[in-house]
């Protein structure tokens, strides 16, 4: 894709193969929306495998950032056609923002978790699935506080290009944002884009 606009206002929100069925992508949607960008759930099928240049530059066009909602990271990567992981992937490096919740965190580094599958590759270092519970103290850019939670990752391996902004109890990463080619991309395990009623049934 082209170097993205530094006005882009959209975030396009995967709401494809993976994404948990309980809103995850709708509430990675109202976070975009909060955050002052318009929201546009997409698929793989939105862009085709056989897309073009120009039908890659118009599906990021004015894109600002890729929301990777909670659900399952390699069912959401291996679910998207080579065109989509190829574009995403060469989107970030030319300035395009990246923001993984949960599964969209799992999903961002070479490898998921401990599963040996290839991921996006936009994040270094590792992510392995966090024993935690529902309700999740962390320190969060230096503030005690409890959010959501439900088998995401901690982060270990960091280098140094790496910036920790949040923390679980015991002192292993649970947010962090980086550089990645001219792009930022930025990570939690926790939801803290998770709707109230999740406390009381649960999503992913």
């Amino acid at each position: 894709p082209s170097t993205p606009d530094s006005n882009a206002k959209i975030a396009l929100v995967y709401s494809g193969d993976g994404v948990c069925e309980e809103d995850c992508a709708d509430a990675a949607a109202e976070a975009a929306r909060l955050a002052g960008l318009t929201p546009k759930l997409v698929t793989a099928s939105s862009l085709a495998s056989n897309a073009t240049a120009d039908q890659v530059d118009a599906f990021y066009k004015n894109v600002a950032v890729w929301v990777e909602p909670g659900g399952y990271a390699r069912n959401s990567w291996e679910g998207m056609n080579k065109k989509m992981q190829d574009s995403l992937k060469a989107f970030i490096v030319a300035g395009g923002g990246y923001v993984g919740f949960c599964a969209g965190a799992f999903m961002a580094t070479n490898k998921i978790g401990g599963t040996g599958a290839a991921g996006l590759g936009v994040f270094p270092g590792n992510t392995y699935p966090y024993s935690g519970t529902t309700n999740q103290r962390v320190t969060w850019l230096g503030n005690p506080m409890t959010i959501y939670w439900e088998g995401g990752p901690y982060f270990y391996n960091l280098p140094s290009t790496v910036e920790a902004t949040a923390y679980y109890p015991d002192n292993t990463v649970a947010a962090a944002r980086t550089q990645y080619g001219s792009g930022r991309v930025w990570l939690s395990g926790p939801h803290p884009e998770a709707p109230g009623w999740w406390n009381s049934t649960g999503s992913s």
